[in-house]
């Protein structure tokens, strides 16, 4: 027997060992295995029937989340949609992409009346809602009545939906330091202040303060609300930090990790898909040449897998 085969033999006895622990009462996909045995009743969770073709979906969140809408719209589901034009093009309202958890919390607040930012004029003269991502006027005029219209776009999509999913991106951010509130993005350099704009990492207890905070505002307008919580395969682009985006990237998705199962703990109704790890566990070639956006076949697998966990044919029936 080669050595391989030896190692093989003694990780199979070993396994074997725990699974058969009347203690540890462990079933297979709570050992882990080889990345060649790994398939995906290791990493699904129990299904849980929550939609069919007919139960109204939203869906708010980083670039991935566009993913999940063009492919719940392709495939004939009664996605939740409101709103016309670029920063309707990623959610179920003109949210644009929304990538940190304080931004999703916000743009729920925001949806709901909690949360009411004035537009900022650059050095240009150009009208900024610096909270959403590129979203710029070209007078204060028209910013006052798109964010109107935006709000009630908003409020609607979350209202009318019964199952919502989340998508969470990253946990760097900007920030005004006079108010807490977070930003989109980096600001323009039009809109800049240095002396009140900065960067910073949002804590673990932060993310999951902003997403209990969005569902259970949520739930207070729309009380039977399923939400589905995923994170985002798609790596950081760069750091604002002075290090590896490499090392930048595993802290922001392992502090979202952390949110996401801290919430659905703690929360009924709330679910957790592994989007994340099914790209990096699952997929023979997840990215695309740029080694960070997932490749079709890394979209295929993943929704198909969505469906397989949260789908019916026949909930209502």
């Amino acid at each position: 027997m080669s050595v391989d085969q030896s190692s093989r033999a003694r990780l199979q006895r070993r396994l074997a060992r725990m699974a058969e622990n009347d203690i540890l009462g462990l079933s297979e996909r709570q050992i882990y295995a080889p990345e060649a045995h790994l398939n995906p009743d290791h990493l699904l969770p129990d299904p849980t029937p929550l939609f069919d073709k007919n139960t109204p979906i939203g869906s708010m969140g980083s670039c991935f989340a566009r993913e999940i809408k063009s492919h719940l719209q392709e495939s004939g589901y009664n996605y939740v949609h409101y709103g016309e034009g670029p920063r309707a093009a990623h959610g179920s309202a003109p949210w644009e992409r929304v990538y940190n958890t304080a931004c999703i919390r916000q743009e729920v607040e925001r949806a709901f009346g909690l949360f009411d930012p004035d537009p900022v004029a650059d050095s240009e003269g150009r009208m900024h809602d610096l909270h959403r991502m590129k979203t710029v006027f070209n007078s204060s005029e028209e910013a006052t009545a798109t964010i109107a219209q935006y709000k009630q776009q908003a409020r609607a999509a979350l209202m009318d939906s019964d199952v919502f999913i989340i998508t969470l991106g990253l946990s760097e951010v900007w920030y005004d330091q006079k108010t807490n509130r977070v930003f989109a993005q980096v600001p323009p350099k039009s809109a800049y202040v240095a002396e009140r704009h900065a960067f910073r990492l949002l804590t673990p207890d932060e993310n999951v303060v902003n997403v209990r905070t969005a569902i259970e505002l949520l739930r207070q307008h729309n009380p039977h609300v399923q939400v589905i919580l995923t994170v985002s395969p798609v790596p950081l682009r760069a750091t604002f930090f002075n290090r590896s985006v490499v090392v930048s990237n595993h802290v922001s998705k392992s502090t979202l990790l952390y949110t996401a199962h801290a919430i659905t703990q703690e929360l009924d109704g709330v679910h957790y898909f592994p989007s994340y790890e099914i790209t990096h566990h699952l997929v023979e070639e997840p990215f695309d040449w740029d080694s960070r956006h997932v490749t079709k076949a890394a979209v295929d697998m993943i929704m198909d897998l969505f469906h397989r966990t949260f789908g019916s044919q026949s909930k209502h029936e």
